[in-house]
């Protein structure tokens, strides 16, 4: 199981503007893109390559009691908040019935997958295996709806191949 947040650049533009740099989107888009999105799919092309069972997700989770600032969405660790259930405790703003529902999803997924590694997601949760080019990457809070949406990793990932040759110089 792996997978990013949808923003994961909400967190990092915080110590940036703390150190009086302000970047344009253009640049943020391609830091998502290369250190989350782009290295989320190759790690799981790979492992389904060599026969590893994967489950690929992208969490959208955007909780008025997650938000580090309007627009920061589903930054870097905002997930971290699903398993621990800590944002109402960190915020002080309450959890919308949505919200709660979407974390016993996202908890019952990862008891799941530390109880089976092979099989748990599949069975008792329901999630597809990943498989690069079919409706299998687990959109997790899609516009904050609690239930899962499986959609077509090309959604995120076409533009990753000019990424490639930093990955293999690694």
């Amino acid at each position: 199981m792996l997978g990013n947040n949808h923003n994961e650049a909400g967190y990092y533009k915080v110590p940036a503007y703390g150190q009086g740099k302000i970047l344009n989107q253009s640049v943020w888009d391609d830091f998502n893109l290369e250190s989350f999105t782009c290295a989320t799919a190759l790690e799981a092309a790979q492992r389904v390559a060599r026969g590893v069972p994967t489950w690929r997700y992208r969490h959208h989770g955007d909780w008025d009691n997650t938000k580090l600032y309007p627009t920061s969405g589903a930054y870097h660790g905002v997930d971290l908040h699903m398993i621990f259930g800590a944002s109402a405790d960190v915020s002080g703003l309450p959890e919308v019935a949505a919200q709660t529902e979407a974390k016993g999803h996202i908890r019952k997924a990862y008891a799941a997958f530390a109880a089976d590694p092979v099989h748990g997601l599949t069975k008792q949760v329901g999630w597809p295996a990943y498989k690069p080019n079919k409706n299998t990457l687990i959109e997790l809070s899609l516009n904050n709806n609690p239930q899962p949406v499986y959609s077509k990793a090309s959604t995120y990932d076409a533009e990753c191949a000019q990424f490639l040759d930093t990955y293999k110089a690694m």
